[in-house]
């Protein structure tokens, strides 16, 4: 019985794990442009967390968003920052630097849950 719960946890991580990697090799490659921001605020969430707010130039016309993750260090106004935005609507971006560790995360995650998947329901 404890190893049909493994597995099937394992099971999960490796679906959760296959669609966040999935989506974010999708936005890099196939949605997706990089380009350089600039950081214009940095807002403070009530949990105490920061919520950068940045500027950049697409086909001549400026666009300003805020980014939906939040980070535990203030991003100082007036730094450049390489980011990745979603071609079809460019208010989604991700921070290039965080994107990769990001990949990585998921990427484990999808790898620790197909050794579960087989050490509990294949072997």
């Amino acid at each position: 019985m404890l190893e049909t719960i493994l597995g099937g946890v394992g099971a999960a991580a490796l679906a959760v794990g296959l669609i966040l990697t999935a989506r974010a090799l999708i936005l890099r490659y196939l949605g997706g442009a990089q380009v350089l921001a600039q950081v214009v605020s940095c807002r403070k969430s009530d949990k105490g967390w920061y919520r950068p707010r940045v500027s950049f130039l697409i086909d001549g016309r400026t666009v300003e968003a805020e980014s939906a993750a939040e980070f535990a260090n203030e991003i100082p106004a007036g730094e450049e920052r390489l980011i990745i935005y979603n071609k079809k609507d460019p208010q989604r971006f991700r921070f290039a630097d965080s994107f990769r560790t990001n990949l990585v995360g998921t990427g484990l995650l999808a790898l620790l849950g197909a050794l579960f998947v087989v050490r509990f329901w294949i072997l």
